[in-house]
């Protein structure tokens, strides 16, 4: 997948037309960017390296041993990621260490954000 994205990257750059298969599947690609660009900074980065890595969430889960709906959630944004998380999936879903590095960086940014929105209870006396 990724190959074939690439490929119509420099399809387009060229300014070569494209078929209306290759026009719906750069629509679809967009579609996918925007509504990344809504989730949670790791749920997103994480949807990136599916895309990098031309795997779908269900065989990825295959791969890492989890259901497809806990990776779906986490691509969401619905369920936060772990450190023990990410680690799994870097040794299982043979992740790159520059995506093991990005996907560590989003989700400790994830966490900081949800820090500074959470409000704190006062202290007991």
């Amino acid at each position: 997948m990724a190959s074939y994205n690439h490929y119509l990257a420099r399809k387009m750059k060229a300014g070569e037309p494209l078929s209306p298969e290759e026009t719906t599947a750069v629509v679809n690609v967009l579609r996918g960017v925007i509504k990344r660009a809504s989730k949670t900074t790791a749920g997103a980065v994480f949807g990136d390296i599916l895309d990098e890595s031309g795997m779908s969430q269900s065989a990825f889960a295959t791969v890492v041993g989890v259901s497809q709906p806990y990776v779906s959630a986490l691509a969401n944004g619905e369920r936060r990621f772990s450190s023990p998380t990410i680690q799994r999936f870097a040794s299982a879903g043979n992740l790159h260490r520059h995506q093991v590095d990005r996907l560590t960086k989003a989700a400790a940014s994830d966490a900081f954000k949800l820090d500074l929105l959470t409000p704190k209870r006062p202290e007991r006396k």
